[in-house]
């Protein structure tokens, strides 16, 4: 049951947004072993993103929760795929993205509360 919260500068075309979202998600769902119905994404332009007190023109910060514990190398697959496709389809450089991971081992789905 992942989330995974990306914001962007500069936006995503609207158009694009859906194929996006479906992209990313079906490979976060090969990459962290979750099934691809259960991953849940935002997708939000940033107003502004700041690095060294200096406003970039293109920019990525991207936070992914997991139920459960990811691997290391699931991680860094993750990881290598997001700073490639936002590269490709936003021209944004590695350096300029942040991904942050976090495990849980608590979480509320269905109507449900699941702890580990």
């Amino acid at each position: 049951m992942p989330y995974i919260n990306i914001r962007t500068v500069p936006a995503f075309e609207s158009k694009d947004i859906h194929q996006i979202a479906k992209d990313i998600t079906e490979s976060l769902s090969s990459i962290l072993s979750k099934p691809v119905d259960t991953i849940m994404m935002d997708i939000q332009h940033a107003d502004a993103l700041f690095m060294g007190g200096v406003e970039l023109n293109n920019g990525a910060f991207v936070e992914i929760s997991v139920f459960g514990k990811a691997s290391q190398s699931a991680k860094e697959e993750a990881n290598n795929f997001l700073c490639k496709y936002l590269e490709e389809k936003l021209n944004i450089s590695a350096k300029h993205i942040y991904i942050t991971y976090f495990d849980k081992s608590e979480w509320g789905y269905k109507g449900q509360f699941i702890s580990r």
